[in-house]
């Protein structure tokens, strides 16, 4: 069996796209107007095998060192995470990185965020998610109360604010405390 694993437009494994449109051609294959979405618009339960349309744009091979049940758990919150900070924020190293929410996305972009060099705040309710953030390679953790802000704790600890801060759960309170995070010319994801 060939080592491949579906690319994903929308920052998913499991999504699909057409390849050819200006958008796909562009670098932009999430605003595809012709995806598809595995085992969603495209039926398979739980086969062994599945046909990928456009499989030249929408496969990538695997390198032999990654083994499949590692590249099963790069599911759709590694890659979202990846395309929020590399793509979108433009993370670069020596900058903070404030990650609000630290479930699977969350501790996505702590992981990739210590990988690429940035100081990294990990800030969540849960005590053990922001131990599981320290051991991922969270610089700081901040642990807070449901509703609590996290007013001069982030400037204090990030000399100044986030140079990119992350909503990793979208709720109005992760929201709002991740934009009064930033410092100036700060950029939200």
């Amino acid at each position: 069996m060939p080592r491949v694993q579906v690319r994903g437009p929308r920052d998913s494994p499991l999504h699909t796209c057409c390849g050819h449109c200006a958008d796909c051609r562009g670098g932009q294959p999430p605003v595809c107007e012709q995806q598809n979405f595995i085992g969603l618009t495209v039926t398979v339960a739980f086969a062994e095998a599945v046909t990928v349309p456009h499989a030249d744009f929408n496969l990538v091979r695997l390198p032999d060192a990654l083994a499949f049940d590692a590249a099963a758990g790069m599911g759709c919150r590694v890659t979202k995470a990846w395309r929020a900070l590399t793509d979108r924020a433009g993370l670069a190293p020596g900058e903070w990185l404030v990650v609000h929410g630290c479930g699977g996305v969350g501790l996505s972009a702590v992981m990739i965020g210590a990988a690429l060099g940035a100081r990294v705040l990990a800030v969540d309710i849960k005590q053990d998610a922001s131990a599981i953030a320290s051991a991922l390679g969270a610089t700081e953790t901040l642990n807070v109360a449901i509703g609590e802000q996290t007013g001069d704790a982030v400037p204090t600890l990030t000399d100044g604010g986030a140079h990119i801060s992350l909503d990793a759960l979208g709720t109005a309170i992760t929201f709002d405390a991740s934009l009064r995070s930033l410092r100036k010319l700060g950029r939200h994801v």
